[in-house]
């Protein structure tokens, strides 16, 4: 009688916790899945994340290119100069001039001369931007919802520990140089923090967006929906990977270019979109309307190989169409990528986006590592099952 109870004492000591290991192993075999598409998705976002940051310095260098190149002191052969610019840099669409009552000075819709396609341009451009440069009616602008709610969620109190980790980190070193000169971008460290905030604290992104609703400062609604975000329940509309992290609010040009002496203008007209670079020359305003076809040859310099072993990868115009055609890809496939990230303010609903070359080769990786997973553990089990009935026989 003792013996078959020391028999069940050890019996016990051994299934009881080979019984827990078996379920947490099982359990486990749910999170390694998670952590596969988690990893694989995180290094394609990396990519995007990399292209996006590109296409970034590629805006900035084209705005600093032109306003190199503009001629200076318009008032006098405006015309002239402006075609000469216009010869000069391919990037140019339709150059103007704005006089300081804000009328369109060049290109003169009432001058004769000219080809017809010139003509249709020039009335193009005044239908466009008319009542935008006299301020009669204010055009979108938009806004990263991370810097437009900046204070907000520095100060938020999920994220305060988040927010003094991110400057000990991004600003170590710039607290004993503040005593004597002021940090090089102190309003650029607290952008990044509150961004990086915004993006890893879901509290937080729900507390904003929240706020953003109550204000009237709605995302803007994308033309993509990423695989990884469909997979999500459909009821979870507040999910950040489905919206936009750009909020719109309306400004007239006066207020646009107040505190600036040249920049970009994104501008959605009738569906088409278009960049206006414009720069102030005392009481006139220069510039030009971009050609958007030259815009998309530069910033498909920013991609990286379009295609490899384990994806494709593209750049989605504001209508969602890529700029990258593939012939094994319909077009209607890249509003279903399997992950897509938006670029900035000035590309608004634009997207870098990346579809697998062999969907069902990934789900099989996924399906067999679970199997293998599964397989091990029961063998484990058996062993452990197999060992015990030996040991009791």
């Amino acid at each position: 009688m003792k013996q078959h109870v020391v028999i069940f004492i050890l019996f016990s000591l051994i299934i009881i916790p080979a019984v827990f290991l078996s379920y947490f192993a099982f359990e486990g075999i749910d999170q390694r899945e998670a952590d596969m598409r988690n990893s694989f998705s995180n290094t394609l976002l990396l990519e995007l994340t990399q292209t996006n940051t590109r296409i970034a310095y590629l805006l900035d260098e084209m705005r600093e290119d032109l306003h190199e190149s503009l001629p200076r002191g318009l008032g006098e052969d405006t015309g002239k100069k402006l075609a000469a610019w216009n010869m000069q840099e391919p990037l140019i669409g339709m150059p103007y001039l704005v006089s300081p009552d804000r009328r369109i000075l060049y290109p003169d819709l009432a001058a004769p001369g000219g080809d017809e396609g010139f003509a249709d341009a020039v009335n193009l451009f005044y239908w466009r931007h008319l009542n935008f440069f006299n301020s009669s009616e204010p055009i979108p602008v938009y806004k990263s919802i991370a810097l437009a709610y900046e204070e907000e969620i520095l100060l938020s109190q999920n994220a305060r520990e988040e927010s003094l980790d991110e400057y000990a980190s991004a600003d170590s070193g710039s607290v004993a140089m503040s005593k004597k000169e002021a940090a090089p971008s102190p309003s650029l460290s607290r952008s990044k923090a509150a961004s990086g905030i915004f993006e890893t604290n879901e509290a937080v992104q729900e507390e904003v967006y929240r706020r953003a609703e109550e204000e009237g400062r709605m995302p803007l609604t994308r033309n993509v929906l990423p695989r990884l975000a469909e997979d999500k329940p459909a009821d979870d509309t507040n999910n950040a990977g489905i919206r936009s992290v750009f909020i719109e609010s309306t400004q007239y040009f006066n207020d646009l270019i107040r505190d600036q002496d040249y920049g970009l203008i994104p501008r959605v007209f009738d569906s088409a979109f278009m960049l206006l670079f414009w720069e102030k020359q005392g009481d006139l305003i220069a510039g030009c309307e971009l050609d958007m076809d030259a815009v998309k040859d530069l910033l498909l310099s920013a991609l990286p190989a379009p295609a490899d072993q384990t994806r494709y990868i593209n750049i989605l115009d504001n209508s969602g169409r890529p700029l990258v055609p593939f012939a094994t890809l319909d077009e209607t496939q890249w509003q279903r990528p399997f992950v897509a990230k938006e670029i900035n303010e000035l590309l608004p609903y634009w997207e870098t986006a990346s579809i697998l070359t062999d969907p069902d080769a990934f789900e099989e990786q996924v399906r067999s590592s679970r199997l293998f997973m599964l397989t091990l553990i029961i063998l484990l089990s058996a062993a452990i099952l197999t060992g015990m009935t030996a040991v009791y026989r």
